[in-house]
């Protein structure tokens, strides 16, 4: 696994005044290939993982001091080796400068014994600076990543997105991209949300819910992503249009998962609207059958939390026209450890609005 490196800064001191800056640590940790993502991400890679380096600095500092630290009080040492020859000599030589010497030795002692003292205070100094500046640093980049990340956080709040992004990005070791995978999809999504905006204006949409069937479609979507990207699978889910017999152009298309090859590995069909009990009674109607999709990766399908306890409460009932929906009635999109998280339409429309303004 590759490791931080870090070299010292300046191999010589030249005096006391210099205090730790003659030891501070250059640190270089592992970088992602920066060209793989747009200009604006790339940016922004760099400029946490600067923060990280900082950060892994101050990890290295008190080794530096410790070294400043030692070099002073070996000077220290000298000089007071230095003396005490010089005393003895006088000794045998002149008896009169005894006590002068003796004088300079402990003015000599002191001196070096303040200067350790004050460097320890410098030291102590600089790492609650570097410590309040680290802090503050952090404190930045999660506001940061919260912001960039606000239209995917609501579509997983189980999985404490921010918390793991932090951790990678104060690991050494790590490239960052999971970061880097997040802001793509964030970006992928409010594209796709803006687009399906259009839908509220159509002259149907207080009788089929304008954009919300979309939006919903979108959403399960990328919840689901964001479950594989924080698991590192290769998995994604999207839209395809299917061909199916139906006059509502929202029905027409499904969302799928797909694995790395490209297989279609779990697909469903997703249902919203002003009465789900009505759309209920038109799938069963139509019963859709779609050839194009493989029929063992069918899962069921979709409906925003609300809408689902309606169609089953109704399903439920003696004599339901719409019983023969329930074992196909979900809530979540779900494939081996990665799942959608479950959405209502208040949720779904809360996100499309904050895509929205951005």
């Amino acid at each position: 696994m590759p490791r931080a490196t870090a070299s010292w800064g300046g191999a010589r001191r030249t005096g006391g005044s210099a205090g730790s800056k003659a030891f501070i640590p250059q640190v270089i940790t592992v970088t992602p290939d920066y060209t793989t993502f747009p200009p604006d991400v790339s940016k922004y890679l760099k400029d946490v993982i600067r923060r990280r380096e900082e950060a892994e600095m101050l990890r290295l500092l008190p080794t530096a001091q410790l070294m400043s630290q030692a070099v002073l009080q070996a000077q220290a040492a000298y000089e007071s080796i230095v003396q005490q020859e010089a005393l003895e000599f006088l000794q045998i030589s002149h008896r009169r400068r005894e006590t002068e010497m003796k004088r300079k030795e402990q003015e000599s002692n002191k001196a070096n014994r303040e200067k350790i003292e004050e460097q320890k205070r410098q030291h102590k100094e600089e790492m609650t600076q570097q410590k309040n500046d680290v802090a503050a640093a952090t404190r930045q980049t999660e506001a940061e990543i919260k912001e960039k990340l606000k239209t995917l956080l609501p579509l997983q709040p189980k999985l404490n997105i921010v918390p793991v992004v932090m951790a990678q990005l104060q690991d050494p070791t790590s490239d960052c991209a999971l970061l880097g995978a997040l802001m793509m999809e964030e970006k992928l999504l409010q594209k796709a949300l803006k687009g399906d905006a259009r839908y509220n204006k159509s002259k149907t949409a207080g009788m089929d819910g304008g954009a919300v069937p979309y939006w919903w479609k979108q959403c399960v979507c990328a919840s689901f992503n964001v479950s594989a990207i924080v698991k590192k699978e290769p998995h994604r889910a999207s839209i395809v249009d299917v061909c199916v017999a139906t006059k509502i152009p929202a029905d027409k298309k499904v969302v799928v998962v797909k694995d790395k090859e490209g297989n279609v590995v779990a697909w469903a069909h997703t249902r919203s609207g002003p009465d789900p009990n009505a759309l209920a009674e038109a799938y069963l109607a139509m019963k859709p059958e779609v050839h194009e999709l493989p029929a063992n990766a069918y899962k069921g399908v979709l409906w925003p939390k609300e809408d689902a306890m309606d169609v089953m409460r109704k399903a439920k009932a003696a004599k339901s026209p719409i019983a023969d929906i329930l074992p196909e009635v979900i809530t979540v999109l779900s494939y081996s450890e990665m799942s959608s998280h479950e959405m209502s339409v208040k949720d779904v429309t809360a996100v499309a609005e904050v895509a929205s303004q951005l």
